[in-house]
């Protein structure tokens, strides 16, 4: 019996697993994070910058970007540029852009003191009377674990999130493809921005990394997402996005986007969910790692200052989120303003905040 399981152990699930304070702790994760990543390997589907609020709490836990974990260039442009209005502005913004695989391999080694297995693949999760029993593949072979307690950092299609609470109000899911894109000697010294309604009411973008650039977009799931994704890519050629190079990979997965309160919920039936699989994300900007760190570090407090006592310190963790739930809310309304065609192309024809540049 454990006194704690971590389902997944990206930048939420580890970091609560660096800080499991003595708990008989298993984390169990799918990725192979304990070595350096190789071809084949599954990769996050994430652009990889690091936003000025996740630089913020990773610097408060004590830790540094070493240059291995960047990408080539560092630039503080980002273009955003309106399909419907024609409009295109730049702005100054201070991301840093890293390797994603890398940064994740990072903080997993992070992780001390815990009985972890990698390379797992989680089937199932049940209530008992005193916790959960998880069931999972581990090197071909099926297991039962218990524990008194589970956290469940399995992102945005959580499957342990939908097992334990199936009435719950589920955050609203898009479908995030992205490419990695040959560049072919061409640069590309900015970030961008995309919007088109008349494909996606979320947003796509593009990130150049050491040569390559990495092309992505939120789309609503469903049989033509896939053909949403070539046509925006297509206009984007058409507007001078260098996009028509060879495509090295093409990724998916789920990214959550609240849109109300009470989608974001920190724990039920005795579990807490981190991260995306509790709607912890900016609905906004689409960007997580900052949130993921935040309820990882959270929880982690909950634990130390419930002395292990699992309802109490899901208790102290859902006050403990109160505060980032208050953030997730304003990224709503701001979300809002940024996504309605009307308020975007005033908001851009305005100029505020926005910068002469000659790219």
């Amino acid at each position: 019996m454990f006194d704690l399981i971590i389902v997944g152990a990206g930048p939420a699930g580890a970091t609560l697993a660096a800080r499991t304070g003595g708990l008989k702790t298993l984390v169990l994760e799918k990725r192979p994070l304990e070595r350096p990543q190789r071809a084949g390997d599954t990769e996050k589907c994430c652009g990889g910058l690091l936003a000025p609020d996740a630089q913020r709490v990773f610097a408060a836990c004590g830790y540094a970007l070493d240059n291995a974990l960047l990408c080539s260039p560092q630039t503080f442009l980002v273009r955003a540029l309106d399909l419907n209005s024609g409009l295109s502005r730049a702005y100054q913004r201070f991301y840093a852009n890293m390797d994603r695989e890398k940064f994740d391999r990072f903080l997993f080694s992070r992780i001390a003191g815990c009985d972890v297995r990698t390379g797992c693949t989680v089937k199932d999760v049940r209530k008992t009377d005193v916790g959960f029993e998880v069931e999972f593949l581990f090197q071909g072979r099926r297991y039962i674990e218990q524990g008194r307690f589970l956290a469940c950092a399995d992102g945005a299609g959580s499957l342990l999130r939908r097992k334990i609470d199936p009435a719950s109000r589920r955050t609203p899911l898009y479908i995030a493809i992205s490419q990695t894109i040959g560049l072919s000697g061409r640069e590309a010294p900015f970030y961008g921005s995309y919007f088109d309604s008349t494909i996606t009411d979320y947003y796509a973008w593009t990130i150049p990394k050491d040569g390559f650039l990495h092309f992505g977009a939120a789309l609503h799931p469903g049989a033509n997402a896939r053909a949403q994704f070539e046509t925006l890519k297509s206009r984007l050629i058409r507007c001078g996005i260098p996009l028509d190079g060879p495509v090295l990979r093409t990724q998916g997965a789920y990214l959550a986007r609240p849109c109300r309160v009470s989608q974001i919920v920190p724990g039920r039936c005795g579990a807490a969910f981190l991260g995306e699989c509790g709607g912890f994300i900016s609905s906004s900007s689409a960007e997580g790692i900052s949130y993921a760190i935040q309820t990882g570090l959270l929880l982690a407090e909950a634990l130390r200052a419930a002395g292990g006592d699992p309802q109490n310190a899901l208790r102290r963790y859902e006050r403990n989120c109160a505060a980032l739930k208050a953030k997730c809310a304003v990224k709503m309304v701001k979300g809002r303003a940024l996504y309605h065609p009307l308020t975007r192309r005033l908001a851009m024809q305005s100029g505020l905040t926005a910068i002469k540049s000659e790219t």
